[in-house]
């Protein structure tokens, strides 16, 4: 059984950054990479206000990560 609610995101992203992991934009990686990165990237398709809450989560812990907002009718099929 999978958990995907965000007690454990959160336990997921501090459990990384308690290991030594840095997070990165794909932007800063290539302008200027670190060792054990993570890249986050979301895809938001139908409910923005949710990939707020995440991108609060992530702000509290000082984490960037790049969110992708699909707003073109063709891609919800």
């Amino acid at each position: 059984m999978q958990d995907f609610t965000l007690t454990t995101y959160k336990k997921l992203l501090q459990e990384l950054l308690s290991s030594g992991y840095s997070f990165q934009t794909l932007e800063d990686f290539i302008q200027q990479p670190k060792d054990r990165i993570v890249i986050l990237h979301h895809d938001v398709d139908r409910k923005p206000e949710k990939a707020l809450v995440i991108a609060r989560i992530e702000k509290d812990a000082s984490i960037k990560a790049s969110y992708y907002f699909r707003i073109v009718k063709e891609s919800y099929d």
